[in-house]
């Protein structure tokens, strides 16, 4: 079972559509009868983070599978824990992404888009997902996102640096319909857009184009502040990613109007992808960035599994 830490960086960037699917998804209705305690199950461990991963169907046991296979118009039944090993009582904010975009699902008798709840101390959470009957043949990735603390609105430096890697997780599968065909081809970045690099590996926000560490901005009220992904590959082999943007934890459009891009980052090589916030009305506004190696291929114990989270910005009303 896996639990919050530092993992270690991944890499990657480029362009490509995503396809949007019909799916349906549904989430145990009696939301109260899914929250206990840690007692009754020997996988979670005492004062060990926030924990999660997939469970069989009595709950008793992990389930290190993350490929799943299905006929058409077959569903499958995901059951999804959360625990929370902190010693406080912890405000998590549910996210499921099918094939890189955002959707709503069907939790509580109705149709939503994210899903808070909260977990006391040695409290864990169980979530039912049914998906896969109205699939198109091919293979498909789901992400269940999971947010700690959501709605925090601290913005200091200290605090703000210190939400790298660790404030979001994600719970991926690959789903195979019928046929194990790859159902997006990954582009190759073009060359004028490379960076020679041996400096960054993995993925970090900037407020310009030099890799300064960024966390915090004031911005005016209605406006937008343009800000710089970047993402370095330091290992020995290319490496293709997926990458998300999250404000106030919904999708945005970061480059051409396209809710996500892909691409496959050369060994020794960085790119740099400029995008811009929304505006916003709160005090504090929320910005992340996420990114996911090895799009579109399957994912399995032996294999890439985790998710890379950026440092969580502050952006901070004028």
């Amino acid at each position: 079972m896996a639990n919050y830490f530092k993992p270690k960086p991944i890499l990657f960037i480029s362009v490509s559509t995503i396809i949007a699917l019909s799916i349906y998804y549904f989430f145990e209705k009696n939301d109260q009868t899914y929250i206990e305690t840690f007692d009754n199950y020997s996988y979670v461990a005492e004062g060990n983070g926030v924990q999660y991963g997939l469970v069989t169907s009595n709950k008793q046991k992990t389930i290190e599978e993350r490929t799943f296979y299905l006929k058409k118009g077959q569903s499958i039944d995901l059951n999804i824990v959360v625990a929370n090993g902190l010693k406080e009582t912890t405000e998590f904010l549910l996210l499921p992404f099918l094939d890189y975009s955002q959707h709503s699902i069907d939790i509580s008798n109705k149709f939503q888009s994210s899903f808070s709840f909260s977990l006391k101390s040695r409290e864990l959470r169980f979530f039912q997902v049914k998906i896969g009957e109205e699939l198109e043949e091919g293979l498909h990735d789901f992400i269940v996102f999971f947010i700690k603390n959501p709605n925090d609105t601290e913005t200091s430096t200290k605090y703000r640096d210190a939400t790298e890697f660790n404030h979001l997780v994600g719970v991926r599968v690959t789903l195979i319909v019928e046929e194990e065909k790859q159902k997006n081809v990954i582009p190759r970045i073009h060359s004028t857009e490379l960076i020679d690099n041996n400096i960054l590996d993995g993925m970090l926000l900037t407020k310009g184009s030099s890799l300064n560490k960024w966390s915090v901005e004031e911005v005016d009220k209605g406006q937008v502040t343009n800000f710089f992904i970047n993402v370095g590959n330091k290992n020995k082999k290319e490496l293709p990613f997926a990458l998300i943007i999250l404000q106030d934890w919904t999708q945005l459009s970061i480059r051409d109007d396209k809710k996500a891009i892909f691409g496959v980052l050369p060994q020794q090589k960085l790119i740099s992808v400029k995008s811009e916030t929304v505006p916003f009305t709160k005090d504090v506004s929320n910005l992340t960035a996420i990114l996911v190696p090895y799009p579109f291929e399957k994912v399995s114990r032996f294999s890439p599994m985790d998710v890379e989270a950026s440092v969580r910005i502050a952006l901070i009303r004028k």
